[in-house]
């Protein structure tokens, strides 16, 4: 809330139903997680900032990519690239994304891995198993600015959704809901 003003929406998103039949309790975002040493070989920098940066060329057979059609996180990310870069733009950029992913697999949880073991560049990610999986791996006392692993929301680019929950009319305790 602001004051005592409750923030009803991040950008667009509602954070809940106006009737209260929803509320959002926690708030995840999709991004890009990347293998700073691979990056800094690839492309001559050691960080990804932009959805834009998974198109390029150079990266050809470097990034890993989860089926959309098998995760919800991964689906959402590419809803929101459409809906910022608009539909021809943001279909030129997740072609040429998919033309440098050098493999498909059924579950958001394997391309972070694949980043940090140093057999993806980057991926797409949701926020908590892309800092997760850079944060697994940080040597005792290294920061996470500092380590193989980085997570990044693109600025401007990036989605926010709140994970909701709601209670079953009729539940058997109510009260306790």
């Amino acid at each position: 809330s602001i004051g005592d003003t409750p923030v009803g929406s991040v950008g667009t998103q509602p954070l809940y139903d106006p009737d209260q039949r929803w509320i959002g309790t926690a708030l995840s975002s999709f991004g890009v997680v990347y293998n700073r040493e691979l990056v800094y070989e690839l492309l001559g920098r050691d960080e990804i900032t932009t959805f834009d940066d998974l198109g390029d060329p150079r990266l050809f057979g470097w990034i890993s990519f989860a089926d959309p059609r098998q995760s919800g996180s991964i689906s959402t990310t590419l809803d929101a690239i459409l809906s910022k870069y608009g539909w021809a733009d943001g279909w030129a950029l997740l072609r040429r994304m998919c033309a440098n992913s050098r493999t498909f697999v059924a579950s958001s949880a394997r391309p972070p891995l694949d980043v940090s073991q140093g057999e993806a560049a980057a991926a797409l990610a949701i926020d908590f198993y892309g800092r997760a999986q850079g944060q697994s791996i940080l040597a005792p006392g290294e920061s996470p600015a500092d380590g193989r692993v980085g997570y990044v929301d693109p600025r401007g680019a990036v989605y926010i959704d709140p994970d909701p929950i709601s209670i079953l009319r009729g539940g058997p305790e109510p009260e306790l809901a």
